[in-house]
């Protein structure tokens, strides 16, 4: 310390030298020219004290200050470490998101080279899978998750920094995986769609709209021609009131198919009936029958109960005659024995009284007989002219509803066919009319009624053996005849007849009802032969994953043709549409549905479409690079054993398979090299089994014709209302058949079954020349509708066929294929019925030709992973610590990620 101090003087005094200056001590020094006083010299000496102080006292710091500081380092080094484990965090989640993806790629490839849909199938019990796909991520998390190193120039790796961030990865959990056949079938459908969007264009776009035109011009149709029938029906049921009302007063027999006939064409008229009783001789005049056919069907039956009435008046003129001689021989007797003079013999042929009564006794119960019978007539007929009365107001409801869509749906239907259907109407109007008519009888049945019932309580009596009897008999008689005349009257129970044929005219329905049910045998192209394949489980998926879903309805075309339920084949149409629920399903899901449909197209098979040319529309995709194989890795350690199984588990392929669209790549060393290859297909018609889902390409194919036959009636009877000679020749049949009646309702409704009858055989025609392969007008007009009526009375096969062949030949602005129709049948399929379907063909298609173990059940289209992880302790590792997450070896962590193709 000394020699310090030496040293410092020294120096000081040599720089107080160099700078002219005066050393008051050896601490401070001033200039030479400053002058030095007592103050100076005594702030010189208090500063020497302080720093003498200072330098010998220890020093300190108080206990508060200590906390302070040591809170400011914890505080930054909780930062640190909240700021590792958060980095850790992330650290963890992005590399289980790049694992995710990389387990990902272990799509099944067979499945995508055909179908272009991802999907994963490890080929294990879901257990092992599981297990599997843990190992997977773990690897790849691992690899992910390692320190990255540099090789320095001995060739040694080195870590590059501190390890900061270490995660370490402690556990890998499947929590959940979303499979091909969950939620409904839409997880399969989203999967289509998401390949399908790539590949839409607009030309298909533009040809749904014309479909949705055209399920919009059939559904118009439809509900138009619906009411128009439901009016007639109720009409109709009226009818067949107005025909048990004809039946009861004039007699006439009549069944379902119009009047009852001989086998000489002569109508038949029954033993009893109200108008049976007639005063005097019976003529058309008298007995109100203006038809003559009808007047000579039953003017033998007529019954004369004025001559009855007379002959018993006679008798009882005739039995009061004889009474009053029998008693004035009896006076003349008692006078002679009064008198006492001889009495004479009585006469020897003495009137046969008792014959006599027992002759008009007979008679009167003889005509007791017609007139129950007749009373029994006029109640039948009272009763359902009662029926007439209460149902009228209803049809009248009805008729005015149907006018009011007509009028409203006047510009959506052609100008003709809203001509004939207001003919229709004007004609329902008139037999409302002519019910009321019927109905104004009701008060001359009852007159009639009542004098009847008055002749029948007095004919019921015995003529008795008494000439006042005999008096009164004969009076009430006489008065009833007279009463009879004037109240009893039969030429007002007048019914207008229409047009009676006079012969049985041919029902084209009958026709169409002889083809039978083998509608298959008529429509198929001659020398082409039915697919006979059929696969176990049709419908399995649907029926086990969505067991409540509603199929659309089957068609059932011709039993509403034969049937005559022409409201019931309008009625199906939106059945097979699905109703206004799918309309409204479909509207706000249009373009998905399109895409799907458009799918289905490109990837599966139909009657009409041969292995080459759905091989040709994939091949122009893949030229156009819209149809590209994936790179998805198929090398995974079961699927060599499980494709082992391919050959002895593939059949023979039929004569009638067709190829798969898709071509598949191989990897030749020098790039990619497309190659064809030929799948078996567990049926042919795969687009009609999505549509349908029977266990058989007949069975399919067999609905797919119903739904055709069932949607070109409906338009060929849009056709048929607007041609006024189709028309006209199918009411003049209908005429021929129940135009007895008068009632234009009865012939209205013959008339639609007629045209649906009609319309079911062009029909007939129209899907003929679609199984060709061929093109139809997608509507009908005079040019190109191919059956005339006379063709319908001898339809047959050969009929058909000719047909068709002719009709391929014809002109239209717009022209509709097979295809076409079964995309038009797929819009308005629910998603769980086509995604299902789908996978069933392609489960059994992949069974045939890649592994018979392969199941949608087992393919994975999302997963959702669970991850526990460990953060080393690095700047904090108080005790307590434990409390917010970290254990004596770190921090523990979970993160979660879902990841899907």
């Amino acid at each position: 310390m000394k020699v310090r101090k030496l040293v410092c003087k020294a120096f000081s005094q040599k720089r107080a030298s160099k700078r002219r200056e005066v050393c008051v001590d050896e601490s401070y020094c001033v200039p030479k020219n400053m002058k030095v006083n007592m103050k100076m010299i005594i702030n010189v000496k208090k500063k020497k004290i302080l720093k003498k102080k200072i330098d010998t006292e220890r020093g300190s710091i108080t206990v508060f200050a200590a906390l302070v500081f040591f809170m400011i380092i914890v505080l930054i080094l909780t930062c640190l470490e909240a700021a590792r484990v958060k980095v850790a965090a992330l650290q963890t989640q992005r590399a289980l998101t790049t694992s995710l993806d990389a387990t990902m790629t272990q799509y099944y490839r067979p499945l995508y080279n055909n179908y272009h849909v991802f999907f994963m199938d490890q080929g294990l019990p879901r257990t092992d899978e599981k297990r599997k796909i843990e190992k997977y991520l773990k690897e790849y998390l691992n690899e992910n998750m390692s320190t990255k190193a540099w090789e320095s120039q001995d060739g040694t790796q080195e870590i590059c920094g501190m390890q900061l961030v270490t995660p370490q990865i402690k556990r890998v959990k499947v929590d959940s995986a979303v499979r091909a056949v969950d939620a409904d079938g839409s997880i399969f459908y989203d999967a289509v769609l998401q390949y399908m969007k790539y590949e839409a264009t607009a030309n298909l776009i533009l040809k749904s709209k014309e479909h949705f035109q055209l399920m919009k011009d059939c559904e118009v149709t439809a509900q138009v021609t619906k009411k128009a029938t439901v009016a007639n029906e109720k009409l109709g049921e009226l009818g067949k009131d107005v025909l048990r009302v004809i039946h009861a007063v004039e007699g006439l027999e009549y069944t379902s198919k119009g009047l009852k006939k001989t086998r000489s064409g002569d109508l038949v008229c029954g033993s009893f009936f109200a108008k049976k009783l007639c005063m005097g001789a019976a003529t058309q005049s008298k007995v109100g029958v203006e038809n003559g056919k009808v007047w000579q069907a039953t003017h033998r039956h007529y019954y004369d109960i004025e001559a009855d009435l007379t002959s018993i008046k006679n008798a009882c003129e005739e039995l009061e005659r004889e009474a009053e001689k029998k008693e004035a021989q009896e006076a003349e007797m008692q006078r002679l024995q009064a008198q006492g003079q001889e009495v004479p013999p009585p006469a020897e042929t003495p009137y046969p009284f008792l014959k006599k009564i027992q002759e008009v006794n007979q008679s009167q119960n003889t005509l007791l007989s017609y007139v129950n019978q007749a009373i029994v007539c006029n109640n039948n007929a009272l009763y359902y002219i009662q029926n007439l009365d209460n149902k009228k107001g209803e049809a009248k409801q009805t008729i005015r509803e149907y006018g009011q869509m007509l009028e409203g749906k006047r510009g959506e239907i052609t100008e003709q066919s809203f001509e004939n259907l207001q003919e229709s109407k004007t004609a329902l109007d008139q037999d409302v009319n002519t019910i009321e008519t019927i109905i104004g009888m009701r008060g001359q049945i009852t007159q009639n009624q009542a004098v009847l019932e008055e002749l029948k309580n007095e004919i019921a009596q015995g003529l008795g053996e008494d000439k006042s009897q005999y008096i009164n008999k004969k009076n009430k008689i006489h008065s009833l005849i007279e009463k009879l005349k004037r109240e009893y009257k039969l030429e007002n129970l007048k019914f207008s007849y229409g047009r009676i044929s006079q012969e049985d005219p041919s029902n084209p329905v009958k026709k169409i009802e002889q083809l039978g049910n083998g509608m298959l045998s008529l429509v198929v192209p001659p020398g082409q032969q039915i697919s006979k394949k059929h696969i176990a489980n049709a419908d399995y998926y649907l029926q086990a994953y969505r067991s409540n879903q509603v199929s659309v309805a089957e068609a059932n075309t011709r039993g509403y043709v034969t049937g005559e339920n022409t409201k019931g084949l309008l009625q199906s149409v939106k059945d097979v549409f699905g109703g206004e629920n799918r309309l409204k399903r479909l509207l706000n899901n249009g373009t998905g549905t399109i895409l799907y449909q458009s799918y289905v197209q490109n990837y599966f098979t139909n009657f009409v479409a041969t292995g080459e040319e759905v091989q040709n529309t994939a091949t122009s995709l893949l030229q156009t690079g819209n149809l590209q194989a994936g790179n998805g890795n198929a090398g995974n350690e079961n699927r060599s054993s499980r494709q082992g199984n391919r050959q002895e588990n593939q059949t023979a392929s039929a004569s009638t398979s067709v190829q798969n669209p898709v071509n598949l790549t191989k990897n030749t060393g020098q790039g990619e090299e497309v190659i064809e290859e030929n799948l078996e297909h567990a049926l042919d018609y795969e687009m009609e089994y999505i549509l349908c889902g029977k266990n058989t390409d007949k069975k399919n194919l067999q609905q797919i014709v119903d739904r055709l036959l069932l949607i070109r009636t409906v338009t060929n009877m849009a056709y048929l209302f607007s041609d006024k000679n189709k028309m006209k020749q199918a009411y003049m049949t209908a005429v021929a058949i129940v135009g007895f009646t008068g009632l234009e309702a009865l012939v209205r409704i013959t008339q639609f079954a007629i045209l649906a009858a009609w319309a079911y055989g062009e029909s007939l025609v129209d899907i003929a020349t679609l199984l060709q392969g061929e093109k139809i007008p997608l509507i009908k007009n005079s040019s190109n509708f191919m059956l005339q009526y006379q063709d319908l009375l001898t339809i047959s096969r050969g009929t058909i066929q000719v047909k068709a062949r002719q009709l391929a030949q014809k002109n239209a602005v717009v022209k509709m294929q097979y295809t076409d129709f079964l995309h038009i049948f797929m819009l308005f399929e629910t998603v769980p019925e086509k995604s299902y379907r789908t996978m069933d063909l392609i489960e059994q298609n992949m069974k045939k030709n890649e592994s018979a173990y392969f199941s949608f059940k087992d393919c994975i289209y999302a997963l959702n992973v669970k991850c526990k992880y460990l953060v080393p302790k690095k700047f904090i590792a108080i005790p307590f610590m434990d409390q917010f997450g970290c254990t004596e070896e770190g921090w523990e962590g979970n993160c979660q990620q879902s990841y899907s193709y």
